[in-house]
C-alpha cells in the first residue's frame, strides 16, 4: 500500500536509475543551463570561487564513492590532488601552458 510518501522502486532496475522523476530530470537540466551560462555574467572572482567548489564536490564525492560504497580506506585522495595541483602550477609556470585550459585566470586572493 503506497502511502504518496516519497517514490516508491518496484524492482531493481527502478532502485539503481539515476533520475525517478521529471522533477529531478528538470533541476539537473536547469542547473547544466546555469552551469554553462554562468561565465557570461559572473565576475572571475565568483568563478574562481565556482570551481574550488567544483574540484572539492569531486574530490569528496570520490571519496565517498570509494569509502562508502566499497568500504575501503583511502588516504591516497589528497596526494592526488596535490599531485593535480602541483602538475597544472608547473604546466602554467614552467612551460607556459594557458591557464585558462587549467585553472580560472583571477590570481587568488583577488586583488
Amino acid at each position: 500500500m503506497a502511502l504518496g510518501i516519497g517514490t516508491f522502486q518496484e524492482n531493481y532496475g527502478q532502485d539503481m536509475a539515476i533520475f525517478h522523476s521529471k522533477l529531478q530530470w528538470g533541476s539537473v537540466l536547469a542547473f547544466l543551463v546555469f552551469l554553462f551560462a554562468c561565465p557570461l555574467f559572473c565576475s572571475d572572482r565568483i568563478l574562481t570561487i565556482l570551481t574550488m567548489m567544483g574540484i572539492s564536490v569531486i574530490s569528496v564525492h570520490g571519496l565517498n564513492i570509494l569509502t562508502g560504497y566499497c568500504g575501503q580506506i583511502s588516504i591516497g585522495h589528497a596526494g592526488f590532488m596535490a599531485v593535480g595541483g602541483y602538475t597544472s602550477a608547473i604546466l602554467c609556470a614552467k612551460l607556459g601552458v594557458p591557464s585558462g585550459w587549467l585553472s580560472p585566470v583571477v590570481p587568488w586572493p583577488p586583488v
